[in-house]
């Protein structure tokens, strides 16, 4: 195997792919198996004793709503409230989607405060954005090409911290020749993504359509408070 690079060339038995969201744009491959998405994230300032209090989040365990477009919420070690996604961008061709979007930033300090509106002056102090590699049935890819000398490990669907270093000792596994139980799980027949613009237009109709559900669980949770 030959790898090219702007700094020189490498060659090498064996070859292992784990490029994620970056792989379509970078590598112009794997278009029709993973997709990459913007996603944006945010952290609060250092919470004070009087939010922490009002907050009663003592057990300090992260969160996920009963939302379909993932939601989430953690306490840093320093004392500040992050979290994010939920709002995804896809760019037409799969290429990687522009990030500065003042207007995902005003929905989500809409959305952060009626999370947490029993904490008084909680703001969202710093946003930040990035890729990350989804696939049609949200299941990482584990494949290999050339007779086993390509590998292929991507899409990792937004949890890349815990499914990436999993995926790490799974492809140095069948890069050695071990087959494993864990490889097999793996193993399967995936949907390929149709070619643009139906690929733009399923996208674009999976988030309108998770977005119409988490607005109904929305409007349920406020009758319930409001009961």
């Amino acid at each position: 195997m030959r790898v090219e690079t702007t700094d020189g060339v490498i060659e090498a038995d064996k070859v292992i792919v784990a490029t994620n969201a970056y792989t379509p744009v970078t590598l112009g491959k794997k278009k029709a198996r993973v997709f990459p998405m913007r996603v944006t994230l945010f952290q609060t300032p250092v919470l004070s004793d009087m939010q922490r209090a009002a907050l009663e989040w003592t057990g300090e365990e992260g969160i996920y709503t009963g939302h379909e477009a993932l939601e989430n919420y953690r306490m840093t070690a320093d004392g500040c409230i992050s979290g994010g996604s939920k709002y995804v961008q896809y760019a037409f061709g799969s290429r990687l989607a522009e990030g500065n979007r003042p207007d995902i930033f005003e929905k989500w300090k809409e959305v952060f405060a009626q999370r947490f509106a029993h904490v008084p002056d909680l703001e969202i102090e710093t946003f930040w954005r990035g890729w990350i590699g989804l696939t049609p049935d949200f299941l990482q890819h584990l494949k290999t090409h050339h007779n086993g000398r390509l590998i292929y490990g991507i899409g990792f669907n937004g949890h890349g911290i815990a499914q990436g270093t999993m995926f790490g000792s799974l492809l140095a596994d069948k890069a050695l020749g071990r087959e494993t139980e864990d490889i097999a799980l793996f193993t399967r027949r995936s949907i390929p993504l149709p070619p643009e613009p139906f690929r733009w237009m399923f996208i674009k109709g999976l988030t309108t359509f998770f977005d119409r559900i988490d607005r109904k669980v929305d409007v349920d949770l406020a009758a319930t408070k409001s009961g």
